[in-house]
């Protein structure tokens, strides 16, 4: 597979004029042992993950989450390392926890700004939690779309401040 996207890249450079970039495609391997390749292309901008969950037939919801460490009341900032392992503890968390795809890399989606820390993920989740948790009493019931994101945040900040407590 390699060795075939490297004969593509070549060709699709000459022909279009790419200049930079970078070939990539996802490719998944099956409990059953069987590769699936889905949206290979010469990539200069964002993925599509969750699109590429489809070929399993998984329902799923795509989200942004963007959490500025002011917002946890921190006495103290972390450090680049620290931020580092309390990021990978969080994403950690979220896919082990909760079965949470988190869809980009620590490198550049935690860091250190000039005046906020902040922490970003790309999530991917199953529709399961997009319930509503509030009464117990009654059966779950699906938030309206208006709400998802709002859930996702609240269910990822849950989280950040659970990992933070240890800190």
């Amino acid at each position: 597979m390699f060795q075939l996207y490297s004969i593509m890249t070549a060709l699709e450079a000459v022909e279009f004029s790419y200049s930079n970039g970078i070939y990539a495609g996802d490719l998944f391997i099956t409990k059953e042992g069987n590769h699936k390749q889905h949206d290979w292309n010469i990539r200069r901008s964002a993925r599509a993950p969750s699109e590429s969950l489809i070929i399993f037939g998984m329902p799923n919801y795509f989200s942004i989450i963007r959490l500025p460490m002011a917002d946890f009341g921190r006495d103290r900032q972390l450090n680049n390392i620290e931020m580092f392992r309390v990021y990978n503890q969080i994403c950690d968390c979220l896919v082990n926890e909760y079965g949470i795809y988190v869809t980009n890399t620590s490198f550049g989606y935690c860091g250190k700004g000039r005046w906020n820390d902040v922490l970003r993920f790309h999530v991917i989740t199953h529709p399961k939690w997009l319930v509503d948790t509030e009464d117990n009493e009654q059966p779950l019931q699906h938030l309206p779309n208006s709400e998802h994101q709002h859930k996702m945040t609240e269910l990822v900040r849950g989280i950040v401040e659970k990992i933070l407590q240890k800190q």
